[in-house]
């Protein structure tokens, strides 16, 4: 635990995204699960809504962790986004 409470600023810096998903030039796929969490949701919607070039689906059945709970799906919607 102690660990997290040492870690400097850049670090910390480093793992938040929303600052750079304006400058993304390339599509993105976002997918949020139909069950997620509401803070969860919150961050999808947020970074589909900041990456300009990006797609949001909602993955029915889903939680939080779509490639392990519906792998098929997630693929599917990654093929159909490919094309």
């Amino acid at each position: 635990m102690q660990l997290l409470f040492r870690r400097r600023r850049a670090e910390i810096t480093a793992e938040l995204v929303d600052e750079n998903l304006p400058l993304l030039k390339a599509p993105v796929l976002v997918l949020q699960g139909s069950e997620d969490t509401s803070a969860a949701s919150s961050l999808c919607q947020s970074y589909a809504a900041l990456a300009p070039n990006a797609e949001l689906q909602l993955v029915s059945p889903g939680e939080s962790n779509l490639p392990q709970e519906v792998p098929d799906v997630v693929a599917k919607y990654i093929r159909e986004f490919a094309k």
